[in-house]
């Protein structure tokens, strides 16, 4: 799965993906206008849409590629932070136990790549 976000501003932010099947051919396209306070608020809700995605079309094994350093850096920091300044937004109060779940599962397994953009 890859996904990419882009923010003008609070109203102004959207992002999309793509889910491929094992051999790389197109599964699942998607995009999405978000609300999002910043860049990374707007990334993270384009990974979550693509994760919501996934699991409703019972994709359950995925690699993911993101291109905003900065949330990779986010993941791999872990999410057993009691507080994050991004999960305190009105965007985005708490992310769901299965998003959780899933990172803490295969974030060891997870083979990501980063442009260095956020």
């Amino acid at each position: 799965m890859e996904t990419i976000a882009n923010w003008r501003g609070i109203a102004a932010a959207g992002g999309g993906g793509v889910i491929r099947s094992e051999d790389g051919g197109w599964a699942i396209g998607f995009s999405a206008s978000f609300h999002a306070r910043t860049p990374l608020a707007a990334e993270l809700l384009a990974l979550k849409k693509g994760l919501q995605l996934a699991w409703d079309h019972n994709f359950k094994k995925l690699e993911v590629e993101v291109d905003a350093k900065e949330l990779l850096n986010l993941l791999n920091s872990g999410l057993d932070q009691p507080y994050h300044d991004l999960f305190d937004s009105k965007v985005y109060q708490e992310p769901p136990q299965y998003v959780q779940a899933a990172f803490r599962k295969d974030l060891g397994n997870v083979t990501s790549t980063s442009s260095g953009n956020t």
